[in-house]
């Protein structure tokens, strides 16, 4: 199943489709503290067995639930 992540926008200056330092593609809306918080996640996740695949769509699913409770995104005041 391939994550379901919003269209990277370009954000400090940074390349559209920037890597992690993991070399997965990271959506440009999120901050330096919100890319911290997703390679934590997907670690943790790896650490405990779940695949590669699975631990990215948790920790961005996470991460994007997150920031869309904390008013980060452009859609969380729907």
């Amino acid at each position: 199943m391939q994550a379901l992540r919003q269209p990277a926008r370009p954000m400090h200056g940074k390349p559209v489709n920037e890597l992690s330092r993991e070399g997965t593609p990271m959506p440009e809306e999120w901050s330096d503290k919100r890319e911290r918080q997703y390679e934590h996640i997907k670690d943790s996740y790896e650490d405990r067995g779940v695949s590669k695949d699975e631990a990215e769509e948790r920790a961005a699913r996470t991460v994007n639930k997150e920031r869309s409770e904390k008013g980060e995104t452009k859609d969380s005041d729907d």
